[in-house]
C-alpha cells in the first residue's frame, strides 16, 4: 500500500473569467478575486471529485486499485514491486496533469501499514488503527471531559464528534455510542 496527498489541489483548478466576479471579497478596503477554485466554496469538493473521476478511472483501466477521498489517494498492489510500479505510474500521470504531490504527507514507499485519512491501514491484520498522536489527543480530551463537573452543549458535542470520528478504528464503538447518545 501507499498513500498520496495532493498539494493545493483546489488551487490548480481555474475559474472561468466571467464567473470570477462571483468569487470576490473585500479585505481592508482591497478587492480580491479568486482565479482558481476556493477552498471554502460549498461546491468545491463536488467539483474536484468530478474532475478527478476520469483520472481515477484511467488508473483502474491500467489495473491500479485506488481509493480516493477528495485529494487523498490510497494505492494497492499485490507485491512490493507492483506497488512501487503503481506509485511511479501515478506520479507520472499527476506530473503530466500539473497536479502536485504533498510529499511530507504522502507515503510513497510501499508498506503493509499506511496512514490514510487519519487512520493507519494494516493490510496484514486487515484492521484500522489510530496513530499515537490521535490516541493522545483523545485521551487528553477524555481526561478533560471526565474532570469537568459541568459541561456546556458545545463541549459535549465536540467530545462526541471526536469519538464518532474514530469509530471505524474501534471495535464495539457503536454499542458505546448508542448508550451515550441515549444519555
Amino acid at each position: 500500500m501507499a498513500s498520496i496527498d495532493l498539494k493545493d489541489a483546489y488551487f490548480l483548478i481555474p475559474i472561468y473569467n466571467s464567473h470570477r466576479k462571483y468569487l470576490k471579497f473585500d479585505l481592508n478596503g482591497i478587492l480580491y478575486e479568486f482565479n482558481c477554485l476556493p477552498f471554502g466554496l460549498s461546491t468545491a469538493p463536488y467539483l474536484f471529485t468530478k474532475l478527478l473521476k476520469p483520472v481515477v478511472e484511467y488508473f483502474r483501466l491500467n489495473n491500479i486499485i485506488t481509493v480516493i477521498y477528495l485529494d487523498d489517494l490510497l494505492l494497492f498492489g499485490n507485491s512490493y514491486a507492483e506497488s512501487n510500479k503503481n506509485i511511479v505510474f501515478i506520479k507520472n500521470v499527476f506530473e503530466n496533469l500539473g497536479l502536485l504531490i504533498k510529499y511530507e504527507k504522502s507515503c510513497l514507499v510501499p508498506s503493509t501499514k499506511c496512514k490514510f485519512l487519519g487512520f493507519i491501514f494494516d493490510s496484514v491484520n486487515m484492521r484500522l488503527e489510530l496513530p499515537d498522536d490521535k490516541r493522545l489527543k483523545i485521551y487528553n480530551l477524555l481526561m478533560k471531559f471526565m474532570s469537568t463537573i459541568n459541561c456546556n452543549l458545545r463541549e459535549y458535542a465536540k467530545f462526541l464528534g471526536t469519538l464518532i470520528s474514530i469509530c471505524p478504528a474501534i471495535e464495539l464503538f457503536m454499542v458505546i455510542h448508542k448508550t451515550v447518545r441515549t444519555f
